[in-house]
């Protein structure tokens, strides 16, 4: 990462990484939430936690990450798919081995097609049965993975270019498919004979907002210097977006400009705020094992014990099992994983 000037808007500050860092353990910690029943607590007063929407936020902080550390044009496509591959896919397997390991258990039917299609991250590319992933949160990796991997075949120079064709492109997918957030592993019915998928949908749009926002930091706010305050003043308008009735085009383009401020204001601030203290940083520093663990404990815990032990708001109480184990798994799981892959198959790669 460039200082100064030189880089545009971006800071070499340890409050750009950490920023973001926070908000991916704020947004992990909402989807916790969301599917172990906050919703409960919150009908009585009126609200509802669009806690989903947090995986849209998710894509476009990829898009923004993988532009900023040079992906994009600036390394092989083969070493991108290796540390994409690295990054994602192990602690994926474990969730999936465990979910399946229920599965077996109370001998609940499972499909072999599409075992295999969630052991090669296809479960949600529109292809039949088309149905949600055994661990159901990963039906946004197979989704990440996919459409990091078209992002970085397609966006090679003339990054200028891309600051009118992105938005485009956005535009054209709210207008044509209004509603798709609400889509996850289906397909757009009455597109294409049904061939369009909600989730892939997502995935470019989110993709498409993060680099927009990375090169505008980059190419246009030479000088912009936010205070933290911006960014506080975005994070409560994202969480008005979670909590609001969705229902219009229009809230697909509040959602996405909430976004684009928010990467912004994160990105270029000097300041330190709220998402880069200690509590949602370690939490960011454990999320992926956060996101794709919690469904597999929670179903462990409910064949171990009693299902009714762990209805609505009961559930959360498993948080108090889940973040130590997110952090064990974390450290002596995904990371080791990770280093693993990345020599084998680097090793192979220039062999």
């Amino acid at each position: 990462m460039n200082s100064g000037n030189s880089a545009g808007g971006l800071r070499d500050l340890p409050s750009v990484v950490l920023g973001f860092e926070g908000l991916r353990g704020v947004l992990a910690l909402s989807v916790c939430l969301g599917h172990y029943g906050i919703n409960a607590l919150l009908r009585p007063l009126g609200l509802y936690l669009n806690f989903d929407l947090a995986v849209d936020v998710f894509f476009a902080l990829s898009g923004f990450v993988l532009s900023h550390t040079g992906y994009f044009g600036q390394r092989s496509r083969s070493d991108f798919v290796v540390r994409r591959f690295a990054r994602l896919y192990p602690l994926h397997l474990l969730a999936l081995l465990l979910v399946l390991g229920v599965y077996a258990a109370h001998k609940w039917p499972i499909r072999p097609l599409f075992v295999v299609q969630n052991l090669l991250l296809l479960q949600n590319v529109g292809l039949p049965p088309q149905q949600m992933s055994f661990n159901f949160p990963g039906w946004s990796i197979s989704v990440e993975f996919w459409i990091s991997i078209l992002f970085v075949g397609l966006l090679r120079g003339k990054p200028r270019r891309l600051l009118v064709a992105l938005p485009v492109l956005i535009t054209v997918i709210i207008l044509v498919f209004p509603g798709f957030q609400l889509l996850k592993s289906e397909n757009v019915a009455g597109m294409l004979n049904g061939a369009v998928n909600g989730g892939l949908l997502r995935g470019i749009a989110g993709f498409c907002v993060g680099i927009t926002a990375y090169l505008f930091c980059r190419h246009v706010a030479i000088d912009y210097a936010p205070s933290r305050w911006a960014s506080y003043v975005f994070c409560l308008l994202l969480l008005m977006i979670f909590l609001k009735d969705w229902h219009s085009p229009a809230d697909s383009w509040l959602l996405y400009a909430c976004i684009f401020g928010l990467l912004i204001t994160i990105a270029c601030s000097r300041e330190f705020s709220l998402l880069t203290t200690r509590t949602p940083v370690f939490l960011g520093s454990i999320s992926y094992s956060v996101y794709l663990l919690h469904i597999p404990l929670i179903l462990i815990l409910e064949a171990l014990f009693s299902p009714d032990a762990f209805r609505g708001i009961h559930k959360l109480a498993a948080l108090l099992i889940l973040f130590p184990l997110a952090a064990l798994v974390h450290r002596y799981i995904e990371r080791p994983a990770q280093r693993l892959i990345l020599q084998r198959l680097r090793g192979a790669l220039s062999g």
